[in-house]
């Protein structure tokens, strides 16, 4: 067996890093944005966002479902926050312990918003999670920018 393929994408998002970390808090705004693309809806199943808490996602998309859990590992307001990720069968990714991380590096009037996933068992795999988390990013980008100018109507 190979060794797990670690990977790294980024995104700057014109948002505070403190807007950015605030979004991973509301249970009820995660479905809003913690998915790929309009088409996959998500279900927070369980949610506890503390140092050890836990969460169970479950992912619907054309007529699919896959669920996700994991535990928070690291919270750090507004800087990091990081979690296992553990898909359950008959994800192919189950039985495969994951890891992942969300950066928020202020810079340029924005944020550079890096996630590092590891413990990815394949190249192909990798591929598949590689586009699944930049357009997470670009949800949350449209999430946040949808957002802001809400606030700035108010």
């Amino acid at each position: 067996m190979s060794e797990p393929i670690p990977l790294i994408v980024s995104r700057w998002i014109k948002a505070p890093p403190e807007k950015l970390f605030a979004a991973f808090k509301d249970r009820e705004e995660l479905p809003k944005w913690f998915i790929p693309d309009a088409a996959v809806t998500l279900e927070v199943r369980k949610f506890e966002f503390h140092k050890s808490g836990s969460f169970e996602f479950r992912y619907h998309q054309q007529g699919e479902r896959s669920v996700v859990e994991g535990h928070f590992t690291a919270l750090k307001a507004p800087s990091e926050l990081s979690f296992t990720w553990n898909w359950h069968a008959p994800n192919p990714l189950a039985q495969h312990p994951m890891h992942v991380r969300f950066d928020f590096r202020a810079e340029k009037e924005g944020t550079t918003v890096i996630v590092t996933h590891t413990g990815i068992p394949s190249s192909l795999s990798c591929v598949f999670q590689e586009t699944a988390w930049a357009d997470t990013l670009q949800m949350l980008e449209n999430y946040l920018s949808a957002s802001l100018s809400q606030e700035k109507a108010e």
